[in-house]
């Protein structure tokens, strides 16, 4: 009758159905079945097939404990521990799980090392701790296993040992518990306490993702989607992150929404992904959050809501989250969604700065300095746009290398100048270009070098920066640090001439008389041929 009752509550070679399994338990309870009267006090606790009924349950916990059921007399200790059905009292309870570790209960272990461990109605006593623990971990219980593992990782009671710990995790591991092999796969991913194997991440956390573990699920699509211990593969990156999301995990839903957004892995889906990013920023996720912020400012076939917009915003703002700072920072100063408000545009400049963000630093500091807000602090604004020019933020390395050049706020030092503009310059920014093209040019900081000015100067100009396509079209014009090309002058004085450049009609007055119709005409034809190079750096707004 027992194996009947379970069978329908397990739904084990017939259709499963909780209240013929409580007629079959009860039949075998009445005939002084032990397991039948647990299993019809763990349906009590649950209501499973009858209502929910903490003290029925305890009532018959009771009867199998009374007969030495191990397994009832560690249920009794969980209703004393909780209060389900009895008046809360942890000595009782201990008293139950010790009845069970006595006769060899490996749960019953558990419990009784997890008590002298926390002090749960008994003092708290480590060695004891470890003691139980070890006797539930040598039958294999996986609970204790893990907790064993983590005793050796802090060295609680025991004598620190990480390899103990990677030894008793990849028994959990192996027996289900799904927390040691994400905790285990995480350990072999950051290699901060055990030599990096991306390898042995990959192995652990699988196991723990096709469990179901929603946490082990994002991190499988992290591997995949970084290439670590598996070949890169974007498909199943998007694939895990699903499953993940789908299992409730934020960091999943905000993967699996970032994905659709841009069709990386997977198809792009906008309602999709806003639905995902959704969930993710109702739970807190601030990436999520930032980027709805992004979403409903517009553009890009974005829906427009600007009230959406800040709300998302704010939210981040809220968590840390340094780029929606600098993004509020910038609606304060446009009143774009918000009211134009240049105090709280410099205090979202600031925490943005302080969170180490180099463009925010470079703008903070060009606010300060500059007198673009009616805050001024020069003392404070060479202090942040210092820590954008470590901080490698081109425009902020251009600024202070300008500022060097003019003695602005600082000793005049052109050589000082010439660093921050290459600085700047190697990151591909076309206006350092030009600058460093100048003082090499005039011998400024530097020794003059006409060839060094010359490639600076085309670097600047192949970007559609004017002043170095004017500035490239006097070299050839004149043979400095190139060969002269009175051609070539024409194509990159007439492309200055497009953006208005007045140094460039000048010079092109000046030429146009040295030139023939043939040269003018296939100077016309480069100038038409010529497509800029993306630009490295985007302009200053």
């Amino acid at each position: 009758m027992c194996e009947l009752g379970l069978a329908y509550l397990n739904g084990n070679g017939i259709l499963q159905n909780d209240r013929e399994a409580v007629t079959w338990l009860q039949n075998a309870a009445d005939h002084r079945s032990l397991r039948a009267e647990t299993t019809l006090g763990h349906a009590y606790s649950k209501g499973k097939g009858v209502p929910k009924d903490y003290a029925l349950a305890v009532q018959w916990f009771q009867k199998a404990a009374d007969n030495d059921y191990v397994d009832a007399e560690v249920m009794l200790g969980f209703c004393y521990q909780l209060g389900n059905g009895v008046p809360k009292d942890l000595g009782k309870g201990f008293e139950w799980y010790r009845k069970a570790a006595d006769q060899g209960s490996p749960v019953g272990q558990f419990w009784v090392g997890d008590c002298y461990n926390v002090g749960r109605g008994v003092p708290i006593d480590l060695e004891e701790a470890i003691r139980w623990s070890s006797k539930a971990a040598n039958q294999g219980y996986a609970l204790a296993e893990f907790q064993l593992g983590d005793f050796y990782r802090i060295g609680r009671g025991v004598t620190k040992d990480i390899s103990e710990t990677v030894k008793w995790w990849s028994r959990a591991a192996e027996h289900g518990n799904a927390e040691a092999s994400v905790k285990l796969g995480r350990m072999y991913v950051s290699g901060s306490e055990i030599p990096k194997d991306h390898t042995n991440a990959l192995k652990w956390l699988t196991l723990a993702a096709k469990s179901g573990n929603a946490v082990a699920q994002f991190d499988v699509g992290c591997l995949f989607r970084n290439g670590w211990g598996v070949e890169r593969n974007e498909t199943n990156a998007s694939q895990w992150f699903l499953k993940g999301a789908e299992s409730g995990n934020i960091d999943a839903e905000n993967a699996i929404g970032q994905d659709l957004l841009v069709g990386k892995g997977v198809r792009g889906n906008l309602d999709e992904a806003i639905k995902w990013l959704r969930k993710a920023g109702e739970g807190g996720q601030k990436d999520a959050q930032f980027t709805l912020g992004v979403i409903y400012a517009g553009g890009k076939n974005f829906p427009k809501n600007l009230d959406e917009m800040t709300n998302w915003l704010f939210k981040a703002s809220a968590q840390g989250e340094p780029k929606a700072q600098y993004q509020l920072a910038s609606l304060y100063l446009k009143g774009y969604g918000v009211k134009q408000d240049d105090a709280e545009a410099i205090k979202y400049f600031r925490l943005a700065a302080e969170a180490g963000i180099p463009g925010a630093q470079n703008d903070l500091a060009q606010h300060l300095l500059l007198g673009v807000s009616s805050e001024l602090d020069t003392e404070e604004g060479l202090k942040w746009l210092r820590k954008a020019a470590e901080g490698n933020s081109p425009k902020a390395q251009l600024l202070l290398g300008q500022l060097y050049g003019k003695g602005q706020f600082v000793e005049k030092d052109d050589a000082e100048a010439v660093v921050w503009f290459r600085k700047a310059a190697e990151s591909g920014y076309a206006a350092a270009q030009f600058n460093l093209a100048t003082y090499y040019f005039l011998g400024k900081g530097a020794a003059k070098d006409l060839a060094a000015a010359a490639k600076w100067a085309a670097l600047s100009a192949t970007q559609g920066f004017a002043p170095a396509e004017n500035a490239l079209g006097y070299a050839y014009d004149q043979g400095l640090g190139v060969s002269q090309d009175l051609t070539e002058a024409y194509k990159w004085y007439g492309l200055a001439i497009a953006q208005d450049n007045r140094n460039a009609k000048v010079n092109m007055d000046k030429l146009r008389p040295k030139l023939t119709e043939e040269q003018i005409a296939e100077g016309e034809k480069r100038i038409t041929a010529f497509i800029p190079a993306p630009s490295a750096v985007q302009p200053s707004r």
